[in-house]
């Protein structure tokens, strides 16, 4: 049976994206109404250290799942590896950023397992023991209310700005749990 929130971690230059944390956020406030453990996953080929930081918020764990081909990003490897840590954990939720790269890779992601993903979300909430995400739509005039069909997984981004990096909690440390990936045919940048 499916449970757990998984949270993708976007980096750079072994930095976590603004936006990753504000992420960990909305897990860590859905995963306390929802009584979900939260893990983080970060996809990549030497991100042990940046695990080892995410790995000082409060969450259950912290993957990382590497793959030499995972050193740059390209959608091909992304999509592979984040949907082996899926189907290995089998979340409930998977909460990732608003970004051009989530927008890049994260619509195949969720192709793969049959879903469609909820899109620039500002808010989640718990109604009537199903989760509501609301958008914005017509240029941010209107809002949405969006109930998923409650099958998981369940794929979501956040909006940057959201959720308040601030307020991400501080952990006793999380143990981080390395995984390593195969990752398909893909074209490489060339050097």
């Amino acid at each position: 049976m499916s449970s757990g929130i998984l949270v993708f971690i976007e980096h750079k230059g072994g930095g976590a994206n603004k936006s990753s944390i504000e992420a960990i956020v909305a897990g860590q406030t859905l995963g306390a109404e929802l009584q979900q453990p939260v893990t983080a996953v970060v996809l990549g080929n030497d991100v042990s250290a940046l695990a080892q930081e995410i790995a000082a918020y409060d969450v259950a764990k912290v993957i990382c799942a590497t793959n030499v081909k995972l050193a740059d990003y390209t959608p091909d490897a992304y999509a592979d590896g984040f949907q082996q840590i899926v189907k290995q954990l089998d979340p409930h939720f998977v909460f990732l950023t608003h970004t051009y790269q989530v927008r890049d890779f994260g619509p195949k992601l969720a192709a793969r397992f049959g879903k469609g993903m909820i899109s620039d979300c500002i808010r989640a909430s718990v109604q009537g023991g199903k989760l509501g995400f609301t958008r914005r739509i017509f240029l941010g005039k209107l809002d949405a209310d969006v109930i998923s069909d409650g099958e998981a997984p369940v794929f979501a981004t956040f909006q940057t700005g959201a959720y308040r990096p601030d307020q991400a909690k501080k952990g006793s440390g999380a143990p981080v749990e390395n995984v390593s990936v195969e990752i398909g045919d893909v074209r490489m940048k060339p050097e």
